[in-house]
């Protein structure tokens, strides 16, 4: 498998075919998640949604991408609360997963 385009955002129309899949979308998910004591946030946990699109004849580089993707954000200290396989519903030759990924951030003295 070849290495997938990573993007923050979604990427142009134009781009969203069949042929550039597999590639990768990383959004920040809105909302402020911490922990506090005496009156001061003591932890963050930030939230980023990480979807990817890959063609259906490449179905079975699916769970070495998502393995790839889940270790990545598990080494950076995010774990995954949620994930979906759906068929893009615009293009239905691509299959889009979705994972959500939680951190866990101290804050510095």
């Amino acid at each position: 498998m070849s290495f997938p385009y990573i993007f923050v955002g979604t990427p142009n129309d134009t781009f969203h075919a069949t042929e550039n899949a597999p590639w990768i979308r990383i959004t920040r998910i809105p909302g402020e998640w911490f922990d506090s004591a005496d009156d001061e946030r003591i932890i963050e946990y930030p939230r980023v949604q990480i979807d990817f699109w890959i063609a259906k004849e490449k179905l079975p580089d699916l769970d070495e991408l998502e393995s790839m993707i889940y270790q990545t954000m598990h080494d950076a200290g995010f774990e995954r609360y949620y994930v979906d396989h759906v068929e893009d519903s615009d293009t239905p030759t691509l299959i889009m997963v979705q994972g959500n990924f939680e951190g866990f951030i101290p804050e510095e003295e």
